[in-house]
């Protein structure tokens, strides 16, 4: 007969276990988070690569672009043929086609050839930063770079900061074509 002590002690271990087991299957390393988002985003899937952030981030970035393009003709020089549905769009569908738009140009000829994680450097407020390689080309020159990419902890799934790469966006934009706050 099994001893009713013996009987609580296994279930207590396999109730651990499971949590152990369910917590690692939920839990994706901010390194595994930032290389899916550098893959989508390298690939042109911005649509994928909103998802990856804050909604209050897309939200302020959305903000940032509306105030430098004010203007119908700066829409449409920013958003091509979609300046007309550009109110309608939800702030992760604008950061898409402002991506989309602004990185289809071909003169440009920027494209993210390879990356790779170097490590990550975890802070005591759920923030993880992510130390990533990134070998991009611009026309026939290949160029590298490091990066720090933050994570944030939100509870249900991980999100990365908004870079500041694409946070200055909206100020280069103003300063290319001269407008003044």
């Amino acid at each position: 007969m099994i001893r009713r002590e013996s009987f609580t002690g296994a279930l207590s271990a396999l109730a651990f276990a499971c949590l152990l087991v369910a917590a690692n299957a939920r839990a994706e390393s901010a390194s595994d988070v930032v290389a899916t988002y550098l893959s989508v985003a390298g690939a042109g899937d911005y649509a994928t690569a909103a998802t990856y952030f804050d909604e209050y981030e897309l939200e302020e970035f959305r903000d940032s672009v509306e105030s430098v393009a004010s203007s119908k003709r700066m829409l449409r020089q920013l958003f091509g043929d979609d300046a007309d549905s550009v109110a309608s769009l939800s702030d992760a569908k604008f950061f898409a086609v402002f991506l989309e738009q602004l990185l289809s140009d071909e003169e440009l000829g920027l494209a993210l050839d390879a990356f790779s994680v170097i490590g990550e450097v975890r802070e005591d407020n759920g923030i993880v930063h992510v130390l990533t390689r990134h070998r991009f080309q611009i026309g026939t020159e290949s160029f590298d770079t490091i990066n720090v990419t933050q994570v944030m902890d939100t509870g249900s799934s991980p999100k990365i900061a908004m870079p500041p790469e694409i946070e200055a966006l909206p100020a280069m934009i103003r300063d290319a074509y001269g407008i003044s706050d």
